[in-house]
């Protein structure tokens, strides 16, 4: 199934594998494989190390892509 979304923690909760597009069109900036037994729970999605260090790096990714198109740096 292809699900599209804006919410960083809805993704991380229902995927198995997300794939963030960038400013271009159809250019994926991210690829990212959440293993079944990795996915978090609802209940302590924001406690897990693991799952905390990947949802920076998705945002680090999502903010870096938006900064390369208005000129800043990340």
């Amino acid at each position: 199934m292809f699900f599209v979304t804006h919410d960083v923690d809805e993704a991380m909760l229902l995927a198995n594998r997300l794939l963030v597009l960038g400013q271009s069109p159809s250019h994926i900036i991210y690829d990212c494989r959440i293993p079944d037994d990795r996915r978090p729970p609802r209940e302590t999605q924001f406690e897990d190390p693991e799952v905390l260090k990947m949802r920076t790096e998705l945002i680090r990714q999502i903010n870096r892509d938006v900064a390369s198109h208005v000129g800043q740096t990340v």
